[in-house]
């Protein structure tokens, strides 16, 4: 019988101020989420002290990096999705099915389903900051072992990656790439993290030449709200799929997905000149 189980996660190990931590998990299962609860001193942290202990989160399988991100820029990624997901204190939600989606199939199309695939290691890397007192880290697992009608296991399909990268700005007006992968995914969404709430006053995305978005911040906003999105303080969220359907994110191939497409220019309208970083999440296969 295949049901979702939640159990403690057992291989946690490196947990100290200015380490980071390793945790180790078997790969025979096809995983919804992992929850993560940090404390100090056996206090779980508020969220200020969650921001500045977490430095960095890391999901590798196969040793090859898939997701990365602090604690803060999760917190602001997972609380945009409604009130469901905003913070508690001490705890990093990784979420793989997503669970804010119209229909269950939706919500399970990007679960991790490990088992069979060719996936050998599955690993995830907390940084703490150097100076915390008593941190400790312990998680659940959120998986099941779900099989095809036929008994096999469900194939690794598409998952959700990310890429983080600092984009320098000289001055206001069009900011615009030129260079962003487009061998990574579909695009899903863009969570650009401002010096300054505002820096960022419109977004601009072409494929080849075809405008795919082109919105203001305050007509984004409007429409992550309509859509039971809360829009975060402080980031620009050009998102794609903000229907709740996971097939409509932005494709990066053609012909049938036989190849990639041969440009992708995202324009931003830079209000003040101040740099910023952007967390990308696509969905494709395992990078």
């Amino acid at each position: 019988m295949a049901y979702r189980r939640r159990v403690p996660i057992q291989n946690i190990t490196g947990v100290a101020a200015g380490q980071t931590a390793t945790i180790d998990l078997p790969v025979q299962r096809r995983y919804h989420g992992i929850m993560l609860h940090y404390t100090e001193s056996g206090a779980a942290t508020n969220q200020a002290n969650t921001d500045a202990a977490i430095e960095e989160i890391e999901i590798l399988l196969n040793a090859r990096t898939q997701r990365k991100f602090s604690a803060a820029e999760l917190r602001v990624m997972n609380a945009h999705h409604g009130a469901p997901f905003a913070f508690q204190n001490g705890l990093l939600p990784l979420y793989f099915s997503e669970p804010w989606r119209r229909t269950p199939g939706d919500e399970d199309f990007l679960a991790w389903a490990l088992e069979g695939n060719g996936i050998e290691s599955f690993q995830i890397r907390v940084k703490i900051a150097a100076g915390r007192t008593a941190p400790a880290l312990a998680g659940r697992a959120i998986f099941d072992n779900a099989r095809m009608s036929d008994g096999k296991p469900f194939p690794l399909g598409r998952i959700m990656t990310t890429r983080r990268r600092n984009i320098d700005v000289s001055g206001t007006g069009p900011r615009t790439l030129l260079d962003m992968p487009r061998n990574l995914g579909d695009l899903a969404s863009l969570h650009c993290f401002e010096n300054t709430n505002n820096d960022i006053s419109a977004v601009r995305i072409s494929v080849e030449q075809n405008e795919a978005y082109n919105l203001t911040r305050a007509q984004a906003n409007a429409y992550l709200t309509a859509a039971g999105k809360v829009p975060q303080t402080g980031v620009f969220h050009a998102v794609m799929d903000d229907t709740g359907r996971a097939a409509d994110v932005l494709p990066m191939r053609k012909n049938g997905g036989r190849d990639y497409v041969d440009e992708l220019q995202i324009e931003f309208d830079m209000a003040a000149a101040n740099n910023f970083t952007m967390i990308a999440e696509f969905h494709g296969g395992p990078l």
